[in-house]
């Protein structure tokens, strides 16, 4: 897999990180939060998730799947 791009969007809060092997962690901050997932090779292509962070929590979000 490319490197893909995920972005946490949370109000005027944003974060990203680039994932070349297709697993990804960030940090968030907690509260209800907006992923967007993308990847080069979708030809722009994207997929959202929304998410709810708890404080002191991990979440595991499981497979994320993009379609061409």
């Amino acid at each position: 897999m490319a490197s893909s791009a995920i972005i946490a969007v949370r109000g005027e809060d944003s974060v990203k990180v680039i994932s070349n092997d297709g697993h990804f962690g960030m940090e968030l901050q907690p509260g209800d939060w907006r992923l967007i997932f993308a990847a080069k090779e979708y030809n722009g292509i994207s997929t959202e998730k929304k998410v709810q962070v708890r404080e002191g929590k991990r979440t595991n979000l499981g497979e994320i799947r993009l379609t061409q």
